[in-house]
């Protein structure tokens, strides 16, 4: 391939992942469909014209985790530094938590009762591979909440930011103690810890960079040194993504976290302009990063699996316990007045990511990337039928206030 072809190839993705946005923003799509089927085409011309696409399989397998990875930083990163904290949000942050962690939990039991006993797996390996199809991806449910109306649209932001925190740091605690006892718990609290102080080194350190440089590149070392903590972080096996997202906090909401004491060396006006400039930024790099994961791992994948009937009703019965209990919780909790939440929980980036992070060896023949892609389809159209009809409900009735003021 010619430089040229790869620069028309790789621009022509792009320009079609924004005409993919416009077009989900009219219809209620989600975008990260058109992206997959974007990918599946690409996949299915190339091997019409003779292209013999196995040859990069596993160059794929191996861009798709680093890809993942950049993409759940990015979009961690946005949806916190969009996140509005005082004292009036008290009551969403705190429903939204506890939304995302009991249905987090709860998802991970059922899926893991259903591979454990339904299926007869390994209770160890059940509860590793439950883990990452219970995890609410931020990367298709933020986008996704323009649909919803002002308290409906925080409440994802929050839930979907908070499922994906929790659901990394809940895989990466199954993945480190093949017995869980009290000592995991104690080695848990003392991560957290760690991972908080560093957090609070960390913005304070990018905080007095974000108002003192001066250069036009400073946007890209601001990214390098929090990829370069978010390395150290996981390095010492801590939650690195705590990180992330406590740093976007505080750069959303800059004023509520800087005290006296510090509202005397920064300048505020400058440094709120820096943020929101960085923010743009963050939205555009996050961007583009999502466009070419979904396309990549649209390509990726073997459609033949799709047709498997064991697989088809494993699925069936994943989506359908995740959406029982979505549906029961808000019922229970009142937090879903206008019944436009539990239809949101995609399954997404955060899913594939934390799948493909599963050892070989523990790995479930029952629940493969076939499985995982019909859940994770599945969890989008039903996304994309509940924004449809909601949105159409919506413009209904802000037609029909219109009429009324006339």
């Amino acid at each position: 391939m010619e430089i040229y072809d790869l620069f028309i190839s790789l621009s022509t993705i792009i320009i079609l992942s924004y005409v993919f946005d416009l077009f989900a923003s009219r219809t209620k799509l989600p975008s990260v469909v058109l992206l997959l089927l974007l990918g599946m085409g690409i996949k299915f011309t190339l091997q019409l014209l003779g292209f013999d696409f196995g040859v990069y399989q596993t160059r794929i397998q191996i861009l798709l985790p680093v890809l993942g990875t950049l993409g759940l930083i990015f979009i961690v990163l946005e949806g916190s530094l969009e996140l509005e904290i005082n004292s009036s949000k008290k009551a969403i942050l705190l429903r939204s938590f506890a939304s995302a962690m009991v249905l987090l939990f709860g998802s991970t039991a059922a899926i893991w009762a259903l591979l454990y006993y339904g299926f007869h797996q390994d209770h160890y390996k059940a509860l590793l591979n439950a883990v990452p199809l219970s995890v609410i991806s931020s990367a298709i449910a933020i986008p996704s909440a323009a649909a919803l109306r002002g308290y409906e649209k925080e409440f994802v932001i929050y839930e979907s930011s908070f499922s994906d925190i929790l659901g990394v740091m809940a895989f990466n605690f199954v993945l480190t103690n093949a017995v869980i006892n009290l000592d995991s718990f104690l080695h848990l609290g003392y991560e957290l810890l760690m991972i908080i102080l560093v957090s609070i080194i960390a913005t304070i350190v990018l905080g007095f960079l974000f108002e003192r440089l001066q250069q036009h590149k400073k946007f890209v070392l601001m990214l390098a040194i929090m990829l370069l903590f978010y390395g150290v972080a996981k390095y010492f096996h801590l939650s690195a993504l705590v990180l992330i997202f406590i740093f976007g906090l505080f750069a959303g909401n800059n004023e509520w976290f800087i005290t006296k004491l510090f509202r005397q060396k920064f300048k505020m006006e400058v440094l709120q302009h820096e943020i929101h400039n960085f923010q743009a930024f963050i939205v555009e790099f996050a961007f583009v990063i999502r466009t070419f994961f979904f396309v990549i791992f649209g390509a990726s994948l073997d459609l033949g699996g799709l047709f498997n009937t064991q697989k088809l009703l494993v699925a069936l019965i994943i989506v359908a316990s995740i959406y029982s209990l979505r549906f029961v919780y808000f019922k229970a909790t009142r937090d879903d007045k206008d019944n436009m939440l539990w239809f949101v929980a995609p399954r997404g980036l955060i899913t594939i990511l934390l799948f493909y992070s599963i050892p070989d060896e523990y790995k479930l023949g029952v629940l493969d990337q076939d499985v995982l892609l019909m859940v994770i389809l599945a969890s989008v159209f039903i996304l994309a039928i509940g924004s449809m009809y909601k949105g159409n409900k919506g413009n209904g009735a802000v037609a029909a206030d219109d009429v009324l003021d006339h």
